[in-house]
């Protein structure tokens, strides 16, 4: 089950690391092969957070099937990749969220994340977060909060249905704070007890944006609340932006 991902996160972290890196690379170009590093959940460490803990930026971290009850802080630049969506479960057992991302060159796939205030919540990561092939059932799905910057992240075959309250929240909260450059691309977002897609613009009188919003291919249906919900608030001279937003079959 690994053997595609793994391809796929290593070929995906050597060509973002190239790019950024090139001129270290000339100088040494076997230092970023050397340093990274499979980790193994739980052969290596007992718990993901553990994993994480000890990993090293750009390590690979694979979660054997089972269920870990953690809420799991994503603090670093590493992917983790659950062996089997169905059978790989992370349970937050109820309290905050169930995976808390801050770092930027994130991937988080092949997991079912459930029983949290939300199943994963990403703040402030201003590069490059992908979220894929999970399934997501929680108090609330997906929140994507930026009081200062989160761009460039992706939700990509994601299950993000019957959860308690909104399926995926994206919100802008304080002055000069922005989202943007955000894809969702063939999730399912289903019978969720609220919206089931909240666009949020809550920024004072001091700018801020959400734009650059792009969906695709995605099943929004069967939800309590609306199916996607646009909104701004706190609408000053200055007042926040929300443009940009795309849909498409």
């Amino acid at each position: 089950m690994w053997g595609a991902k793994l391809r796929k996160v290593v070929l995906g972290i050597s060509l973002m690391l190239f790019l950024i890196c090139a001129p270290v690379l000339m100088f040494d170009v076997g230092i970023v092969g050397a340093n990274a590093t499979s980790i193994i959940v739980p052969d290596d460490y007992s718990t993901i957070q553990e994993a994480i803990n000890a990993a090293n930026l750009g390590d690979i971290i694979l979660v054997k099937s089972g269920t870990y009850y953690e809420n799991v802080v994503i603090n670093k630049t590493v992917s983790v990749i659950g062996e089997n969506k169905e059978t790989t479960i992370i349970d937050g057992s109820h309290r905050a969220e169930v995976i808390y991302v801050t770092a930027s060159n994130v991937e988080v796939t092949g997991f079912t994340i459930q029983n949290g205030d939300a199943g994963i919540k990403v703040e402030d990561s201003n590069m490059s977060v992908i979220i894929d092939n999970n399934i997501i059932q929680n108090n609330y799905g997906v929140y994507i909060l930026a009081t200062e910057v989160s761009r460039d992240i992706v939700l990509a075959d994601n299950n993000v249905s019957y959860n308690n309250g909104t399926g995926i929240n994206i919100q802008v909260f304080g002055g000069r704070s922005y989202i943007y450059n955000v894809t969702f691309s063939s999730n399912i977002v289903s019978h969720n007890n609220g919206t089931g897609i909240d666009i949020q613009s809550y920024c004072g009188d001091h700018g801020g944006a959400i734009y650059d919003i792009t969906f695709t291919f995605n099943n929004i249906s069967y939800n309590n609340g609306i199916g996607i919900n646009i909104q701004r608030g706190l609408t000053y001279w200055k007042g926040p932006i929300i443009h940009d937003i795309v849909f498409s079959l």
